[in-house]
């Protein structure tokens, strides 16, 4: 469930299909677990991710509106990006996101882009294309101003910000 417009979402949470992607303990992952695809090749199917996602979550929404989508990934092997199939709510359509890493074996986040979701439950539908990737979380936020940088990074710990908490 958001909470004052963000949402933090752990991959292990969401239902995936475990045929092609596994639990993985991993000390570098946020809550130490992430999922991975366990495929020995790429995913060609072309059908779009809300007729036969891989990954897919039940979110509920609190304020209709426009949301950011950022993705935290690693690519394990020696090519430099993963690509994946995204549909990011009721009202999205299908797209195709590649990642691309300066380092491969570490952790980033990318901005998957923005997306307007109506209020009450919405469905995110995503597929993996590469049979090299790792997904660790994903954070949903109203926030325009949020960019995260480390693991634990999260809108709701942003100073100044409208969802500063004072205690």
């Amino acid at each position: 469930i958001m909470k004052d417009g963000s949402l933090l979402l752990e991959f292990e949470d969401m239902e995936y299909d475990t045929g092609c992607l596994a639990l993985i303990t991993d000390p570098d992952a946020c809550g130490e677990k992430a999922i991975k695809t366990t495929a020995s090749g790429f995913l060609w199917e072309a059908d779009e991710p809300k007729v036969k996602p891989t990954m897919k979550s039940k979110i509920v929404v609190d304020k209709e509106g426009t949301y950011t989508f950022w993705i935290r990934t690693k690519s394990t092997n020696t090519t430099n990006y993963i690509t994946t199939y995204t549909d990011l709510g009721n009202i999205g359509t299908s797209k195709t996101v590649t990642l691309r890493y300066d380092v491969v074996g570490d952790y980033k986040w990318d901005k998957l882009g923005t997306q307007r979701l109506t209020e009450g439950v919405n469905t995110i539908c995503m597929k993996y294309r590469s049979h090299n990737a790792i997904y660790d979380k994903l954070i949903i936020t109203s926030n325009t101003g949020f960019q995260p940088v480390e693991k634990d990074d999260s809108p709701f710990d942003e100073v100044g910000s409208d969802l500063e908490v004072n205690l």
